[in-house]
């Protein structure tokens, strides 16, 4: 059964830009190690070591891997499939957006819906480099660290958020073969969206997809899947290499016969090969793969004698 998910890797022209950025919304950085050459170039088409940089919100798990890379930032259509952002709870959404435009961020028009009876807000905050960040508010918040801490203006991370073809593609993926929990798989109403993702046109019919480990796990991230009735068909194509952009979404695996957990999970998927390279520290084995609807993601499974 696979772990909530660990962090996303984020492709950043500049490391010092990335980790600016991503500081501003409460993340710290907790590691700082070379990715190996191979790995590299297994994994995200890189030739060469690379510098990759852990940052997570002190006090919680979810984070992302910063991993510089010198291919600019992709130009995308507004529902291409891909990693796409990551959701972070803000205390308060006015006082957000005002301090994301203090550091010469641009917020795009905020989203307001009802879910589950509740109100959300979303607002999408771009930054340099194809950066960004989600920032989410209104009575739908769950237990987060702002609960915890009065003094934090932002949560961790709530959620990896990526573009897909059709949820309902992965339902018997994450539940079935990773065993993640579907905490919802749910049609809206796109109309709300539009500043927000920059939508062709109001009324599409949208649907979003939830899964986790459960609230009672330490770490309550989410793997988020967002998808409308013009999203593109996923094309089976190679890997391409990592630009300056949002990545694969990384699960570690330490399990006893991590390797065979991850062999059957990834059956009759695109991956890359098996590749051995260090994360914080810890040799493990890692392979890059893609979800019949089309989420990237990665598994870094740590040796059975290492458990």
């Amino acid at each position: 059964m696979l772990a909530a998910p660990d962090h996303a890797v984020v492709g950043a022209n500049d490391l010092k830009i990335a980790v600016e950025f991503f500081k501003n919304f409460g993340l710290e950085v907790f590691h700082l190690e070379e990715l190996s050459s191979d790995a590299s170039e297994i994994l995200y088409g890189l030739i060469g070591a690379r510098t990759q940089i852990i940052m997570r919100t002190p006090g919680a798990i979810p984070g992302i891997r910063i991993v510089e890379t010198s291919l600019a930032p992709p130009k995308y259509g507004p529902l291409d499939i891909r990693g796409y952002t990551i959701d972070i709870y803000a205390r308060d959404m006015a006082t957000a957006i005002e301090y994301a435009k203090s550091k010469e961020y641009f917020p795009l028009p905020i989203a307001e819906w009802e879910l589950d009876g509740k109100s959300v807000q979303e607002c999408r905050i771009l930054g340099p480099e194809g950066l960004s960040v989600v920032l989410v508010g209104g009575t739908i918040l769950r237990d987060s660290l702002l609960d915890r801490n009065s003094s934090l203006a932002f949560s961790e991370i709530n959620a990896f958020v990526n573009l897909v073809q059709d949820t309902r593609l992965d339902s018997d993926f994450w539940n079935k073969r990773a065993g993640l929990t579907q905490l919802r798989d749910t049609p809206f109403d796109g109309t709300p969206m539009v500043g927000l993702m920059e939508l062709p046109e109001p009324g599409l019919e949208m649907r979003f997809a939830l899964y986790w480990r459960g609230p009672d796990s330490t770490n309550r991230a989410k793997v988020e899947l967002v998808s409308s009735q013009l999203s593109p068909e996923r094309s089976l194509k190679q890997f391409t290499p990592l630009a300056a952009e949002f990545g694969p979404v990384v699960f570690k695996v330490d399990l006893p016969n991590a390797m065979e957990f991850a062999q059957q999970m990834l059956l009759g998927l695109e991956q890359t090969p098996f590749v051995s390279a260090r994360l914080e520290g810890k040799l493990r084995n890692a392979v890059r793969a893609i979800s019949p609807a089309g989420v990237a993601f990665e598994l870094w499974c740590l040796e059975d004698s290492k458990l």
